[in-house]
């Protein structure tokens, strides 16, 4: 049998904390590149972030860096807008009767793209905003779109996201619909995930992709 990567190690032992969802460690050489910790959002941020540093200190012997490391409460409420991901670029084809889009979202320093296939233009958009904010978890939890639907209320036409988070919680996001419909889309399904996910930390200068 194969020994575990200290990678591997490292997540079976920060897994074990008290609080942790799900974690994922980047690990080359001898250097710790990134530390993706998904929190159930009862913990105290700090305190959470020095077990997490204790760890590697304790058991591997290395100091990491705090900007190697992300931590992402599942089902927060109430997050504080200046630390939400933000819609900064939408892009789509159509190609043989499907609409692919490519959605590039924003938190601080980090950059993150997603990709969205459907037949149905504002669908495809969604499922790209729902991949990049993903990514943004290194996909320590799932997104996927349930429905996308327009409804008409009292201040105009919106569009509504109906998302699954980790497999079994429904959540929903909404938007004015106001030009291009597929950008739309995609915002509601940001809304969607903003309103459930807390963005605490985000190791700094972290660019990923979706495929």
């Amino acid at each position: 049998m194969a020994l575990p990567t200290k990678a591997a190690e490292a997540e079976e032992v920060l897994g074990r904390l008290a609080g942790v969802e799900a974690v994922r460690v980047e690990w080359q050489g001898d250097a710790v590149t990134r530390v993706h910790v998904l929190s159930r959002g009862f913990r105290d941020t700090g305190n959470l972030e020095h077990d997490v540093t204790t760890v590697f200190e304790k058991h591997f012997g290395v100091e990491l860096d705090p900007a190697a490391l992300s931590v992402v409460a599942l089902y927060g409420e109430g997050t504080d807008a200046s630390s939400r991901p933000r819609l900064v670029a939408v892009s789509w084809t159509r190609t043989r009767g499907f609409v692919e889009v490519r959605c590039r979202l924003r938190a601080g320093a980090i950059t993150t793209e997603g990709r969205g296939r459907d037949a149905a233009a504002g669908r495809a958009g969604a499922k790209a905003a729902l991949a990049a904010a993903e990514s943004l978890v290194a996909g320590l939890v799932r997104l996927e779109l349930v429905d996308l639907v327009e409804a008409d209320t009292p201040i105009g036409t919106v569009a509504l996201a109906v998302a699954r988070l980790g497999g079994d919680l429904i959540i929903t996001g909404s938007s004015v619909i106001e030009g291009d419909f597929v950008e739309c889309a995609a915002k509601a399904a940001l809304d969607a995930v903003n309103r459930r996910l807390l963005w605490v930390a985000l190791a700094a200068g972290q660019e990923a992709e979706s495929a």
